[in-house]
């Protein structure tokens, strides 16, 4: 049950994250500028002749900066223990 329900989600975002992209696609004409705010991890396609610029807050980018080392620390723990 919880891996049709898994299926069904998995599509439906597919079908959310096309959509947006032939929205965009069909609506912003040639040298036009549009904005567009959404979720950090989407999966929006954009058309290759449209220049994407993503911001974040800074805070966000600590936050990142810190999940990175940490997780960089934790493999190099885990590369140097030894195997049994």
């Amino acid at each position: 049950m919880a891996s049709k329900v898994a299926e069904f989600y998995i599509e439906a975002s597919r079908k959310r994250y096309e959509h947006i992209r032939k929205k965009i696609d069909e609506t912003l004409k040639a040298n036009e500028t549009a904005m567009l705010f959404i979720r950090e991890g989407h999966l929006v396609q954009f058309p290759q002749d449209i220049e994407v610029f993503s911001v974040a807050p800074p805070a966000l980018d600590e936050i990142r900066r810190w999940l990175r080392d940490r997780t960089s620390v934790k493999e190099s723990e885990s590369d140097s223990q030894p195997e049994d």
